[in-house]
C-alpha cells in the first residue's frame, strides 16, 4: 500500500500535507519495483488476481491511498516501465483539488490499465459513521468515479483501515465487490474479500524487509500486526479524534 513519491529531494508544495511516513523518495519506489521483478514476480492490479489473469505465486497486488497527483505524475511512467498494473483508491471530494489527481488524471490512469477504486468521499473513518453517512460516502464516491472512467467501481480501499459491522452491508448496496484494509497480512487463495489485509510500505522500509514482504515471509510482518493491533485497541479506548490529536503531537517531535 503506498500513498506519494516524492520525485526532488527538498520541500515539494504538492507534499505539505502528506505524512512524511507514507511518502516514498522516487529512487526507493524504483527500487522496489525492481525487486519485485527481480523475483520473478508481477506487479498486478486486484483484478489480474481474481480474474486469473495472474497465479497468486506470481503476483504483488500494488495499491495506492487517497490520489495524491504523484500517483499519476510519478508513478505510472514507473509502473509502465516495468509493465505493472496498480489499483488507485481515489478520496473523491479532493479530485480536482490542488496536489490531488483531476478527473482527466484519473481518466488516463483507467485507460493505461489501472484499476480505480474508492477511498470515500471525504477520508472520514468508516467506524464514526451512522447508517446513512454510510452510504452517502460509499455509494457517492461510487458514482463519481464511475462517471469519469465509464465503468462500475469495484473496489473499496477504508481510510485509514478503520471498519464496522455495518460498512459491509452499505458496500454490498453500493455494488462494490471487495473491501482493502491496512491491516498487515498477506492476502492469499480462499481469503475473504471484505477485508483483505496489505502492506503498509513507508519511507522506513528498508530493501531488505521489502524483500522478506515479496516472499510473504510470516516472520517479516509479525512485530507490525502486533503494533497494528496495540494501536487499534488504543483508538478504541481514546477515541479516534484524540488519537490522531496524540499522534500528531508525537509525530512532530520526531
Amino acid at each position: 500500500m503506498y500513498h506519494a513519491v516524492r520525485v526532488a529531494s527538498g520541500p515539494d508544495p504538492s507534499l505539505a500535507n502528506e505524512d512524511a511516513t507514507y511518502t516514498l523518495d522516487y529512487e526507493q519506489f524504483c527500487q522496489q519495483m525492481e525487486l519485485i521483478q527481480a523475483a520473478g514476480k508481477q506487479g498486478v492490479k486486484l483484478d489480474a488476481l481474481l480474474n486469473g489473469e495472474v497465479a497468486p505465486e506470481n503476483a504483488v497486488i500494488i495499491t495506492f491511498d487517497d490520489g495524491h497527483v504523484s500517483n499519476a505524475a510519478t508513478a505510472l511512467p514507473v509502473l509502465q516501465r516495468f509493465q505493472f498494473t496498480a489499483d488507485f483508491f481515489i478520496t473523491t471530494d479532493w479530485i480536482d483539488s490542488p496536489h490531488y489527481l483531476s478527473s482527466e488524471q484519473i481518466l488516463e490512469l483507467h485507460q493505461s490499465g489501472m484499476g480505480i477504486g474508492s477511498h470515500s468521499c471525504s477520508h472520514v473513518y468508516m467506524d464514526a459513521l451512522n447508517a446513512a453517512a454510510l452510504a452517502h460516502e460509499t455509494a457517492n464516491s461510487a458514482k463519481a468515479l464511475s462517471a469519469i472512467i465509464g465503468q462500475p467501481i469495484d473496489h473499496f480501499s477504508a481510510p485509514g483501515g478503520r471498519t464496522s459491522a455495518a460498512l459491509s452491508p452499505a458496500l454490498d448496496k453500493a455494488g462494490y465487490r471487495t473491501l482493502m484494509l491496512s491491516n498487515y497480512g498477506y492476502f492469499r487463495a480462499g481469503s475473504a474479500l471484505h477485508g483483505i489485509p496489505r502492506l503498509a510500505i513507508k519511507s522506513s522500509t528498508s530493501a531488505e524487509l521489502f524483500k522478506r514482504f515479496i516472499r510473504c515471509e510470516k516472520s517479516a510482518i509479525f512485530k507490525y500486526q502486533a503494533t497494528y493491533r496495540l494501536r487499534s485497541m488504543i483508538r478504541t479506548m481514546i477515541g479516534n479524534d484524540t488519537y490522531l490529536a496524540l499522534r500528531k503531537r508525537l509525530l512532530a517531535k520526531t
